[in-house]
């Protein structure tokens, strides 16, 4: 009976979610983190719970979460609305939900990627609008409009991409130190 009370609530629920795209169920689902979690944790006679249509749609939404993670081919803008929640909250949800212990996400190396994507854009803006502001630079708004459209178009970067990005922004960088080191200043 209470399972069977349950499983209309699920249906319910189902029919009344609105979900356009898959970032917002993920969000949906962690913003009720709790819920699915009493959910999916009931005991007892919950076969027919377990195996209903809405149940299962979560959990693969949460597995499949939990893969773009591990594989870092998730979006910036969903790795930033992620990061909200605290690690224990993240932690919880995932163990709770996929029933997984191994190759457990570290959110802590997560949240420095995501710090070092967010502080390169903001270096690099503050670069082009600091010392690009000459008269002689004349695409300069160019490349501040790039930065723009880049953060305001992170749901279609993957953390992927970034980590690429960040390398050969490293290695720019030592190429910039050598090319530099080498040139011979000149007497005032």
């Amino acid at each position: 009976m209470c399972e069977g009370i349950i499983c209309h609530i699920m249906f319910l629920l189902q029919s009344q979610l609105p979900i356009s795209s898959p970032s917002e169920q993920h969000l949906s689902i962690l913003k009720s983190n709790q819920f699915w979690i009493t959910i999916l944790s009931a005991t007892g006679s919950v076969a027919a719970l377990h195996s209903n249509s809405y149940v299962q749609r979560i959990k693969s939404s949460v597995a499949e979460l939990d893969r773009m993670l591990l594989e870092n081919t998730i979006d910036m803008q969903l790795l930033q609305q992620i990061l909200e929640y605290s690690d224990e909250v993240l932690i919880q949800h995932f163990k709770a939900i996929i029933k997984k212990d191994s190759e457990i996400i570290t959110f802590e190396s997560l949240r420095k990627l995501y710090n070092k994507y967010k502080n390169k854009i903001d270096q690099l803006s503050e670069f082009y609008k600091g010392f690009c502001s000459y008269p002689q630079v004349t695409d300069v708004n160019d490349f501040i409009h790039d930065i723009q459209k880049l953060v305001q178009n992170s749901n279609k970067v993957t953390l992927n991409q970034v980590l690429l990005d960040l390398i050969n922004l490293k290695l720019f960088e030592i190429f910039l130190r050598l090319f530099f080191s080498n040139i011979p200043m000149r007497q005032m």
